[in-house]
Formats: structure tokens, C-alpha cells, sequence
């Protein structure tokens, strides 16, 4: 866009501002969207008159926005939330933070690990703690600088060790979790160990972000916990564990759905969608007849429609399942219903896995990953807490968080 062109949709801007400023009616969803992908002049005139706009209702603005990208995957705020990050009211930089959870170039680094460090609310600094931890989750992917994802890792350790603050300790934690170093697991087990409420939530968050079946014991010691909260954490773990040992209580959970909050028949599902095996896809489809609502219902039918699949060709064991060959089973599930060149296209498209000369399925060299995270359900952009309390928040797109 030229510099004209970007003058000309000043008028236009100046209105939004104008409506922002406006405290006598909510700010009209429709105009969300235009601070998606701000441009360098609008940005500018929005600084103009920031001021004039009172700390709840930019609060409020960050939180419709956070929501609208839970349904929205085009909209980009980035350049609003960095403008936002130096507000003088926390709430609008831990606000501001949450709309970057999924950020992942190096240029905010430096930014986050001085408000982790530096900032005066512990807010922010948490919130800056659970976005530091998107960079340790790539860094264990390889996907960013190992030199980086060290530095910050220092960082986040020096948090749990130095900082005056139980919610910022707790956060940076949960962060580092994704971390494979050998400080990480004692102080799992050292936070477990505290045996307080907020500890236990957060060791049994981080044990399922480190993927480790080193805490399968203690996870299934928390399954049927009479705190539902600490319940949703420990089946939310055993689900990113592919802990198979929770199969049977899942199953069994599962057909009292009547009498199961939303959250943990939520949780269950998630579980069972990635540990499989027999008797999942009923578990799911009861599950289905107890659904609250269209969020509750989307992931059902989203676990069943994998279930489906994984238990149509019976997933090898590169994928942590048993059972035969790729090729085997489509060879064995071929008929009217099931078509092998499909099924052999949806596996490359989908997985990346395709076969080679020998007629072994290998890895698509050419496959982007980076979307694909159905084997990996480290949901790196999780939600932090709107305030100080523990009050359990839900979202189609971000890990459930307390």
C-alpha cells in the first residue's frame, strides 16, 4: 500500500478511534477486524488518542480480539499487541502479551525476557512466562535457534528460583516444561511435592507438556481426584502422555457422561482421541449425546472423525499405536466404501507419510509440519489467567488453563 493510499483510510480509522473512545455503548464487533494487520499511518493515529481511552475498555478491546482469533485463523494483531505491550496499565500489557501467545520470531525476545524480569506487575510477568514458553516448545522442535531457546530457558529457570511471585514461579515452570533439560524433571517433582492446590495444577500441566511417561504413576493417582480441577489436569496429561494405562478409567469415565462437568467430559475426549484403541470410538459417541454446546460438539465430532480413521487402518507403531502396516490395512479395508488411492492420498496429505520404492511408508520430505500438530498436542499458545485467581477458562483453539 502506498503512502496515499494508506492516508486515504485515515477518515475512515479516525471513526473506529472515535467509537473506541465512545463509553456509552460496546464497541461494535464488526470493526474488530480493523486492527488486524494495522498499517504504519493508522497505527500512528491510533497513538494519537490512546490515551483518551479508558484502561477497561482497551482491556476489553485486547479480550474480543483474543476471542475473535479463536474462530478467525486470518486475522493478525501483532502490531497492535506490540504497541499495546507498553501501555501503563497491566492488564493491557498482560492483554497485549496474550494476543502474541503464538508469535514466534526472535525480534520479541529480548522485549519478553525484560518484562519477565523487569516488569512490575506479576501479571504481566506470567504472562510473559507462559508466551516465553512458545520459543522453548520450538526450540525442542528445532524450529528456532538452540543458542536462543537456551538463553531463554536460563531465564525461565532463574524465574523459578528467584521470583517473588508463586504466579510467575507457577507460569515459568509450566514454560519450561517443553524443555528435554535435566533441571526441568526435579522440579516437576519438587512442585508436585509442595502437595498445595496451585503446585499440584501446574506439575501436572508441565508433566503432560514433557511428554514423559516418567509421571504416568502419578498422573494416574490424580485421575479420579474429587478437585475437578486437579481431575482435568491429570487427564489432560495422560492424553499428551499417550498414557495407554488410563485407557480403562477413561473408558469407564466416559459412560457416566450424565454426570460429568463439561470440562472433563471435554478432557476425556481429548485423551481418548490420542491414546485410541479399543472401545474409543463408543466412549466418544456417547460422550456426544451429553454435549452442552457447538464447541463441545465440534471437538466430539472432530475425535470421532480421527478415531475413525486411526481405527480404520489401525496406525502403525511410528505413530505409537500397534497393528499392521499402513499398506496392510488398506489393502485390508479396501471395498465400495473405502477407496486405497484415497486413503493413500490422505495419509500424504494429512500425516506426510508416503511410500517409497521399497513400498515401506516414509517420511514426505516436502511435508510442512508446522501446522500439524496432531501427534503433538503441546498447545504452545494456551490461555493465561484474566486475573489472579484460578477460575478455569475454555477455548476451541487454547489449551484449558487454571
Amino acid at each position: 500500500m502506498s503512502l496515499y493510499d494508506e492516508e486515504s483510510t485515515i477518515p475512515e480509522f479516525e471513526a473506529v478511534i472515535d467509537l473506541l473512545r465512545q463509553e456509552d455503548q460496546p464497541f461494535p464487533p464488526s470493526l474488530w477486524n480493523q486492527f488486524s494487520d494495522i498499517s504504519r499511518v493508522e497505527l500512528n493515529a491510533l497513538k494519537r488518542k490512546w490515551t483518551e481511552v479508558r484502561p477497561e475498555r482497551k482491556t476489553a478491546l485486547l479480550e474480543d480480539l483474543e476471542s475473535m482469533m479463536d474462530y478467525n485463523f486470518q486475522v493478525n494483531f501483532d502490531e497492535f499487541a506490540k504497541f499495546c505491550m507498553d501501555d501503563d496499565e497491566p492488564a493491557v500489557r498482560a492483554g497485549a502479551i496474550r494476543l502474541l501467545f503464538e508469535y514466534d520470531r526472535r525480534d520479541l525476545v529480548d522485549k519478553m525476557l525484560d518484562v519477565l524480569e523487569n516488569d512490575a506487575d506479576e501479571l504481566v510477568q506470567s504472562t510473559a512466562a507462559t508466551m516465553l514458553g512458545n520459543y522453548v516448545y520450538l526450540g525442542e522442535l528445532e524450529e528456532f535457534p538452540a543458542e536462543e531457546a537456551h538463553r531463554i530457558e536460563d531465564a525461565l529457570l532463574r524465574a523459578i528460583d528467584e521470583s517473588n511471585s508463586v504466579l510467575v514461579q507457577r507460569r515459568a515452570l509450566e514454560a519450561v516444561s517443553f524443555s528435554g533439560r535435566e533441571e526441568v524433571s526435579p522440579l516437576i517433582l519438587a512442585a508436585y511435592e509442595k502437595n498445595e492446590r496451585d503446585w499440584i495444577l501446574t506439575a501436572l500441566y508441565a508433566m503432560g507438556r514433557s511428554a514423559s511417561q516418567e509421571w504416568g504413576k502419578i498422573v494416574m493417582q490424580n485421575l479420579d481426584h474429587y478437585d475437578t480441577d486437579i481431575q482435568f489436569e491429570a487427564i489432560q496429561a495422560a492424553g499428551e502422555m499417550y498414557l495407554e494405562t488410563a485407557r480403562p478409567w477413561l473408558l469407564k469415565t466416559a459412560r457416566d457422561a450424565e454426570n460429568l462437568d463439561q470440562s472433563i467430559r471435554m478432557a476425556i475426549a481429548r485423551a481418548l482421541e490420542n491414546i485410541g484403541g479399543d472401545g474409543v470410538m463408543e466412549a466418544l459417541e456417547s460422550l456426544m449425546e451429553w454435549a452442552d454446546d457447538d464447541e463441545e460438539m465440534e471437538l466430539l465430532e472432530q475425535a470421532v472423525e480421527f478415531t475413525a480413521f486411526t481405527g480404520s487402518v489401525r496406525m502403525p507403531s511410528m505413530f505409537g499405536f500397534s497393528g499392521e502396516t499402513f499398506e496392510e490395512a488398506i489393502h485390508e479395508i479396501e471395498g465400495d466404501d473405502i477407496d486405497a488411492d484415497d486413503m493413500r492420498n490422505y495419509l500424504r496429505e494429512e500425516f506426510g507419510y508416503m511410500l517409497d520404492d521399497d513400498g515401506e511408508y516414509v517420511e514426505d520430505e516436502n511435508f510442512d509440519r508446522d501446522d500439524e500438530d496432531l501427534f503433538h498436542d503441546h498447545d504452545h499458545s494456551m490461555d493465561d489467567d484474566d486475573d489472579l485467581d484460578d477460575s478455569p477458562r475454555q477455548s476451541s483453539r487454547k489449551r484449558h488453563r487454571h
